[in-house]
């Protein structure tokens, strides 16, 4: 690449402490005092399941994070993220550290750190003192990169883009040369690390051929740019199949999936989803120009304009786009930096909106960070352009980008205190999102967590109130009521789900919620038969295939003596009629109802299924106990103390026969 001067004059009397080394200094100084504040905060959000609750992390697996998902998932179903270099990165950390995720920190404002310094250096090729100063600056402090930054779990963006912006140093020689077959071979093994580190790794390639292409001094033509840069693209499409290769190998049949979840448009047809994809573009330009506090009001985890009644929205932006493209178009000959940048972002956006995940997630300026470099290069030569003249030269710019960058260096130290912890975050998102279901749910499950049940609730009723359709907000609200012992409520959400959303939906959901009345319902039985009986009729409603909640209905019936008691025991047997299990419940029946001679010959047929169940043999103790058979009782139970001394139920059982009132 040739090199040129790009920009209509330079600045004589620029002082050195935007140059060079005194430059990256202050940089750093910045940085530093920018994010120090987060030294002091712990982990948050998807930290937990990323790092803290992650076993392969936690155990130092170091070689199963190749050959699973980022969550540990070696099978199906699994998250489909596949990101063996930053788990690695993880587990250096966690056995550095101890697990304190100050050490987290501060690697993440290193690498952050790294990368603003090596755009300082990279941008000095294109613009004269002082703009690559301000580049890396503004970009350094950008509030819209306050998610990666604060965000322990978004060591994924900052590795990526260290690795992305190396593999550019690499293969665009500062002499101007054509890049040498090692720095080829060096190239490739950034750009694999970029991509194992984060799928958007994939754009380094891409964003190296648009800058040989438009940057100033740079090829004349596609064919030239590509002829300086074959063995670039031939080993990039190597990387990208190895990496693909890595990724089939973990996550097997979902490798080439992208979950809806990450990007909900893909359920669209293809000419809406490239329309909403135009609306992300111009949403992410805007929270570039405006990165403080915005509303995100639409309902759910998608964009607010998914179908055709939204297509004159949809059509004005893409009139917008339509213009700014054809400025862009008529101004490709010129090699302005100004045009560099929006290449350079419009390269990263596009296809991240269009493969990984949509401006709707609850923090979405991660996808900013590396596609932000571009902006920050177009603003800061624009400021410059129209505000530098000859009587004041650089000062103007100058002191116009020195406010902002003190208002963005402020912010950050009120950024730090929100990323704290999850519920002062979620607190915050709900503060500026109130309409926004996602929002709502999101504070309701830290709520939740940290067990105020009845401050969760609201806002689960919050978010179905805003988005009838929401499944996971039912889910939740109905956990906080069976939380609360409200089970008939939670039950009765629950059960409404089935008219919330698709069927296949449903499977995983009813046998969470079966487990979870059977659990409860086995706790209550003793104290609260009559919660418990209607607990193990709602299991049946959630899976009547389960034999526990039959069994488990029959016993309760019994105990409170409901008329329909023998109809239970009936449906029961009917459904498992030759189950050997039938013998201990029959038996726990029989028991209650004071038939001993009947409750013991079910007991022992119970026994010849399960000899070593403790539960049948304390219960034959009892019934021969009540049947005047103390002594063989106390032996049967003193041989039973000898083999499970550490079982409390059995001396306590012997203590009560030996008491004369009880033996009565």
């Amino acid at each position: 690449m040739k090199q040129s001067i790009a920009f209509d004059g330079t600045f004589s009397d620029v002082p050195k402490v935007f140059r060079g080394i005194r430059g990256a200094i202050w940089i750093a100084v910045l940085v530093i005092a920018a994010l120090a504040p987060t030294l002091g905060n712990g982990f948050v959000y998807d930290d937990f399941i990323a790092i803290a609750d992650n076993e392969m992390v936690t155990e130092a697996q170091w070689g199963k994070p190749w050959h699973a998902d980022i969550w540990g998932n070696t099978g199906l179903p699994n998250c489909g993220t596949y990101r063996p270099l930053l788990v690695t990165s993880f587990i250096v950390q966690w056995q550095l550290s101890g697990g304190n995720p100050a050490v987290f920190i501060v690697v993440n404002l290193l690498l952050h750190l790294c990368v603003a310094v090596m755009v300082f250096r990279l941008v000095r090729r294109w613009l004269p003192p002082p703009l690559p100063w301000f580049v890396a600056v503004l970009f350094a402090l950008h509030p819209a990169n306050s998610e990666v930054t604060h965000n322990i779990v978004q060591h994924s963006t900052l590795l990526s883009a260290f690795f992305s912006i190396l593999y550019l140093f690499v293969l665009l020689p500062k002499n101007g040369e054509a890049p040498s077959v090692k720095r080829h071979v060096a190239g490739a093994f950034l750009f694999l690390a970029a991509i194992l580190s984060k799928e958007s790794g994939l754009l380094a390639l891409p964003l190296l051929l648009v800058i040989e292409r438009y940057a100033p001094g740079g090829e004349e033509s596609w064919k030239a740019t590509l002829y300086r840069q074959k063995l670039a693209a031939i080993f990039g499409v190597v990387v990208v199949a190895v990496a693909f290769a890595l990724r089939s190998n973990a996550l097997g049949s979902v490798a080439s999936d992208i979950p809806e979840m990450y990007n909900p448009t893909l359920m669209l047809p293809l000419p809406l989803r490239h329309l909403n994809m135009g609306w992300l573009f111009t949403y992410y330009l805007w929270r570039f120009v405006w990165p403080f506090p915005q509303p995100m009001d639409w309902l759910f985890n998608q964009l607010p304009m998914l179908d055709a009644d939204s297509l004159n929205t949809l059509l004005m932006v893409w009139i917008f786009l339509g213009a700014l493209g054809y400025v862009v178009v008529k101004k490709l000959h010129s090699r302005s930096p100004a045009l560099l940048g929006m290449l350079w972002f419009v390269v990263q956006i596009v296809l991240v909106t269009q493969a990984f995940a949509t401006v709707t997630n609850f923090f979405s300026e991660r996808n900013l960070y590396l596609a932000g470099i571009g902006l920050c290069i177009t603003s800061v030569w624009l400021v410059f352009r129209f505000l530098g003249n000859n009587r004041w030269g650089w000062r103007p710019p100058a002191l116009l980008l020195a406010g902002i960058l003190v208002i963005f260096l402020g912010y950050q130290a009120k950024i730090a205190k929100i990323w704290a912890d999850d519920l002062t975050l979620f607190e915050n998102y709900v503060a500026h999102s109130p309409n926004s279901a996602n929002a709502q749910l999101g504070y309701g499950k830290q709520l939740f967590g940290h067990k105020l049940y009845d401050q969760a609730a609201p806002h689960f009723r919050r978010a179905v109130m805003i988005y009838p359709k929401y499944l996971q907000a039912y889910h939740w609200l109905g956990r906080s009521y069976f939380a609360m012992g409200a089970y008939g409520s939670a039950i009765t959400i629950w059960r409404s789900m089935k008219t919330t959303r698709m069927e296949e939906e449903y499977p995983l959901f009813w046998q969470t919620y079966a487990n979870w009345t059977t659990d409860e319902a086995e706790r209550l039985i003793g104290l609260y038969p009559n919660r418990s009986l209607g607990l193990y009729s709602a299991c049946l409603g959630f899976d009547d295939s389960r034999y526990p909640c039959w069994a488990g209905r029959a016993y309760a019936a019994a105990i409170v003596g409901h008329p329909k008691e023998e109809f239970a025991i009936d449906q029961w047997l009917s459904h498992f009629p030759d189950d050997p299990r039938n013998a201990k419940t029959l038996g726990m029946i029989a028991q209650h109802h004071e038939k001993w001679d009947r409750a013991l010959e079910w007991f022992h047929e119970a026994l010849k299924y399960a000899p070593e169940d403790t539960t049948l043999h304390l219960a034959v103790g009892h019934v021969l106990a009540q049947t005047g058979r103390t002594q063989e009782a106390l032996k049967k139970l003193e041989q039973l103390a000898a083999k499970h001394p550490d079982d409390v139920r059995i001396p306590s059982l012997i203590r009560s026969i030996q008491t004369p009132e009880a033996a009565n």
